[in-house]
């Protein structure tokens, strides 16, 4: 008797999941292929984590949340109206961004560490030692197309044009051809990678082991330059008229784009974990002193700083004029981008260690509580209050 009601429970919880979309796989539509998202790490090859073309007004109305029963596992991704979710359970997850509907997920054999970077139907992500590989899927049939083994890939691996650009920790940054995989280059750096490379026109810059910086070919991996800073790199560099980074020593750096040579640097009040944000004249980053600091891009000086009172480990996010910064308290902000004034806060469950991401309209924060929480201006009434759930 026992048995039968746990056969018929198993049952009822795999129709329920069936009907909920939670073990469904997901199928992407050739009808919802629509230009747009924040489609890798930063939202581009850049890094500068800026979005100027959309019209969030700095409120933090809460639109929707979900529960899940993963942490993040890399940073966030947005495509084709979905919200790309990799979690520590092993599952790439997908969700509408309109509604916060759960549409699918896939089964990543391994935890995504990296993310997942898209690009068309075409969906890549690494997974973590021991499996160590790098894997592609055609999201319009949610079928592998290639799998690569390669050691310890780290977070952000980024596409520019048939081309995808990869860094593992073992100190190899590789190209490969796209759709296929077909490698193009590797090159053997002379150490370890701290982080993923950004990358601009034809250069690539990649972070390396006690505060070295290299500047690459992308076109042969032929190394350019190569830079020693002050202080371990730990995230990538934001890259425009010039390449800028921080370090762990609290060090905020602007570099010439062509040989590296430093510009001008600045000493912040916390180690730096994250990658800056840059916009017109202005960079933002927060450091583990619990600060947001604006700093200009010309000369380094000072523009405005904001306490928070905690550790904040993820990159700031710039969408249009207002900067949103993110805790490992789970306390969200968005100041003034022009002033450093407070628009508006709040507290989510969980710390926030990977960067929020934004459609221009909405922000997307995933917690290490297993949260997944989307804000930005009401089109229609709901019975959600401004703050009103919490998170």
């Amino acid at each position: 008797m026992l048995d039968t009601r746990i056969r018929f429970g198993l049952i009822f919880v795999a129709m329920t999941l069936a009907l909920t979309g939670c073990g469904r796989k997901y199928h992407l539509k050739t009808v919802d292929m629509e230009a747009g998202g924040w489609a890798c790490s930063r939202g581009s090859t850049v890094r500068t984590g800026y979005d100027a073309s959309g019209s969030f007004d700095g409120q933090l109305n809460l639109l929707w949340a979900k529960g899940t029963s993963g942490k993040p596992a890399g940073p966030l991704a947005i495509h084709y109206g979905c919200l790309v979710f990799p979690d520590t359970k092993r599952k790439i997850r997908f969700y509408d961004t309109e509604t916060g509907r759960h549409l699918g997920r896939l089964k990543a054999k391994g935890i995504p560490q990296t993310g997942v970077v898209v690009s068309d139907s075409l969906a890549i992500y690494g997974v973590a030692p021991r499996r160590n590989f790098i894997r592609a899927y055609n999201l319009l049939t949610a079928k592998r197309l290639w799998q690569m083994r390669i050691k310890d890939v780290l977070p952000g691996p980024i596409i520019q044009g048939n081309r995808l650009y990869i860094s593992s920790a073992e100190g190899e940054l590789m190209a490969l051809e796209l759709p296929e995989g077909v490698p193009a280059w590797s090159v053997r750096l002379d150490s370890r990678a701290t982080a993923s490379a950004s990358l601009v026109d034809d250069k690539l810059y990649q972070p390396g082991d006690g505060g070295r910086l290299y500047g690459l070919d992308a076109r042969d991996g032929k190394i350019l330059f190569e830079t020693q800073l002050d202080g371990p790199l730990v995230s990538p560099v934001a890259v425009a008229d010039r390449v800028y980074a921080g370090d762990v020593l609290g060090q905020v750096y602007a570099l010439d784009q062509n040989d590296g040579a430093v510009i001008w640097q600045k000493q912040l009040d916390g180690p730096i974990w994250n990658t800056p944000a840059v916009t017109g004249d202005r960079l933002y980053v927060g450091h583990s002193g619990g600060k947001v600091i604006a700093l200009n891009r010309v000369d380094g000086e000072l523009v405005w700083s904001h306490d928070l009172g905690t550790v904040v480990r993820a990159s700031v996010l710039v969408v249009g004029d207002f900067v949103v910064a993110g805790s490992m308290a789970g306390n969200l902000v968005v100041l003034r981008a022009d002033d450093g004034s407070l628009v508006d806060s709040t507290t989510l469950k969980g710390a926030i260690e990977f960067p929020p991401v934004t459609d221009g309209r909405r922000l997307f924060v995933a917690t290490q509580a297993g949260k997944i929480v989307c804000f930005g201006e009401y089109n229609e009434p709901t019975n959600l209050d401004h703050h009103g759930v919490s998170p």
